[in-house]
């Protein structure tokens, strides 16, 4: 009974806590180094990762980078030490970016590895994993198999509470950029910080409801031609907004992150839906 209460002690204490620290927020980018959308020539895809970096400098943010192997060519490999050198860190986001509803547990596994031992020349321990697509299994056997794996391999599974369709604006913006129509994409970039903000306050809400308090949140962004332009002013109206920027090691020291994952499916969905049971 003793060991108990000591327990229920510390839950409620480290709960207490972190309800005290206001909105938290740490920034994890995919897909990197760089996407050209075949469109986007090397010489411009190593500007916007640097636009992006600097931003990220400007802001003061510490975020946590996670590569797709297939992604690293001749002109962007060395991006990645410079995003290292800029002090970020780097994760794993697997090798061919494969969806794991339509894959066999071991060709995800190998495809985890092979991108393991590429990122080992960046850097020494790569300690965090993001599932492509946030598709973490669509049967209970291979959801179980795959955090097996993860955890014998000593990755933390990076999870998000923030996800957007940041990805979509991204795709639109870029057609509209290079064929040049800059009223379209101006109206594009317009709609993108709206609906960047918009998620915000969405999931801000939803974690209060589910949890009573303030939670530190994982937003997903993508290093993405239009964020090149438009992150330094979602960040500045973050900030406006009071957020707070931490990094992933220290959001994930926040017990929500320890609560059970209720959903098995094909959807890829935010941490927040997937403890919640809400999954419309």
């Amino acid at each position: 009974m003793k060991n108990i209460n000591v327990i229920l002690f510390l839950l409620i204490t480290t709960i207490t806590i972190f309800s005290q620290e206001g909105k938290r927020i740490a920034i994890t980018i995919d897909d990197l180094p760089t996407l050209s959308h075949s469109i986007i020539d090397s010489d411009e895809q190593r500007a916007y990762f640097r636009r992006i970096l600097k931003t990220l400098e400007n802001y003061n943010i510490k975020a946590t980078g996670f590569v797709v192997g297939m992604l690293i060519r001749e002109h962007t490999k060395d991006l990645l030490r410079e995003f290292i050198n800029a002090g970020h860190v780097l994760g794993n986001h697997t090798q061919n970016h494969f969806d794991l509803n339509n894959v066999s547990c071991e060709t995800f596994e190998e495809d985890i590895q092979i991108n393991q031992e590429i990122l080992s020349d960046y850097q020494e321990k790569i300690s965090y994993f993001r599932y492509p697509m946030l598709h973490r299994g669509n049967t209970d056997e291979k959801k179980t198999r795959i955090l097996h794996f993860l955890a014998k391999n000593n990755y933390t599974v990076a999870p998000v509470t923030i996800d957007t369709d940041e990805a979509v604006y991204n795709v639109r913006y870029v057609k509209a950029f290079f064929a040049g129509n800059k009223n379209e994409a101006d109206s594009i970039g317009r709609e993108y910080l709206t609906h960047m903000l918009n998620k915000l306050k969405y999931f801000h809400i939803m974690a209060k409801e589910i949890t009573g308090r303030e939670i530190s949140h994982i937003m997903l962004l993508h290093m993405n031609f239009i964020n090149s332009y438009y992150l330094g002013q979602l960040f500045e109206n973050m900030k406006r907004e009071d957020w707070q920027f931490i990094t992933l090691e220290e959001a994930l020291k926040d017990p929500i992150y320890l609560m059970k994952d209720k959903y098995t499916g094909k959807r890829g969905l935010s941490w927040l839906e997937r403890i919640s049971g809400n999954f419309e």
